[in-house]
């Protein structure tokens, strides 16, 4: 607190002169002469605080320093207890009185003494209006920094979650027989006309760590892009995109000797990261709850790990990706409508 004085005393223009009592304070502003004397009183024992002791002292430094011209002198008490305050303004001094509670963060005056030394008064209460708006303005980005769960916690996202865990749940009870059901393989589709295996494939996974990978990624990004294009109409978009996907897979493998067993939400949360690219570039990365720039350096990521990864379904993870480019260029009237809602919220 002391040193904090000082520095505010030395930005309001006062110069340091060493007097016999120690550092005083200086300012000259046309017939105005005030001088301010700091000093900071703590102790454990609870002593009343003898400013007499002082005034003296600030006689004497007066006269050295100004023998002739009128000074206005301030002596500020920095305190480390209000109740060292209670008589501190009685009796008659040659001087004005402030005092600082370290504590309460508090400045006490009497009433003149804010009009002789007002243009330091002026200044102390502009810096604490400056601190005051910075301490919020920290405040409010980190409350913006901050980690809100609830966020990522919305209904068609968490539900596709937990339906993809119970059919990993499932496979891992009942054994193989539920992958050889839903896989997609292009000859049981094209062949035996078993058409369902373009969705059933989209909620199978081969094992727990490309269920992990994959629904880590839907519950980073699809609540966002749930919550800008509604409940409704995400489920439709994800279900759409991961068909999309599937059937771009489907085609590139007919007449192939590739009969490999494909499965896996990929397709479909590509989807979603394309829908959330429309998204960010609508909103120029200032997504509400999502930071753009970690965003795209996630999704970078994201496609950059698939792709070093053996036995990765490219085609349908390219598929998904433009067709949530696509759906989310369809749903533009919807994505600016909540743009503009969030927004406003915002503000």
């Amino acid at each position: 607190m002391y040193q904090s004085f000082i520095q505010l005393l030395e930005e309001a223009g006062y110069k340091k002169y060493m007097s016999k009592m120690g550092p005083v304070y200086l300012l000259e502003r046309g017939n105005d002469r005030q001088m301010v004397f700091l000093t900071y009183h703590k102790d454990q024992k609870k002593e009343p605080i003898h400013l007499k002791e002082y005034d003296q002292k600030m006689l004497e430094a007066r006269d050295t320093i100004f023998p002739e011209a009128p000074v206005k002198m301030l002596c500020i008490l920095i305190v480390d207890d209000g109740k060292l305050m209670e008589e501190q303004f009685a009796g008659e001094y040659s001087f004005t009185v402030w005092i600082q509670d370290e504590i309460s963060g508090k400045l006490y005056m009497n009433e003149d003494a804010k009009q002789d030394f007002s243009y330091l008064y002026d200044f102390l209460v502009q810096k604490g209006e400056e601190a005051r708006r910075m301490i919020e303005e920290r405040k409010s980005q980190e409350e913006e920094k901050k980690v809100d769960w609830r966020t990522y916690v919305t209904p068609v996202n968490v539900g596709l979650i937990l339906i993809n865990s119970i059919c990993f749940g499932l496979y891992m009870f009942l054994g193989e027989g539920v992958l050889q059901k839903g896989v997609s393989i292009w000859t049981d589709i094209l062949l035996n006309h078993e058409y369902y295996r373009l969705i059933t494939s989209m909620f199978l996974h081969f094992d727990l760590e490309h269920l992990v990978s994959n629904m880590l990624v839907l519950f980073l990004v699809g609540s966002f892009v749930e919550q800008y294009m509604g409940s409704f109409r995400y489920l439709v978009a994800y279900l759409t995109t991961g068909l999309v996907g599937n059937m771009v897979s489907f085609y590139m493998d007919i007449g192939t000797s590739d009969l490999t067993w494909a499965a896996g939400a990929s397709g479909a949360i590509y989807g979603v990261l394309g829908m959330l690219a429309v998204i960010l570039i609508k909103t120029r990365g200032r997504m509400t709850g999502i930071q753009g720039p970690g965003i795209f350096l996630f999704v970078l990521g994201s496609i950059f790990h698939s792709y070093q990864t053996a036995g990765i379904d490219h085609w349908a993870h390219i598929g998904g990706l433009v067709a949530g480019i696509i759906v989310g260029i369809c749903y533009r009237r919807k994505l600016n409508d909540q743009i503009k809602k969030k927004e406003a919220d915002g503000k």
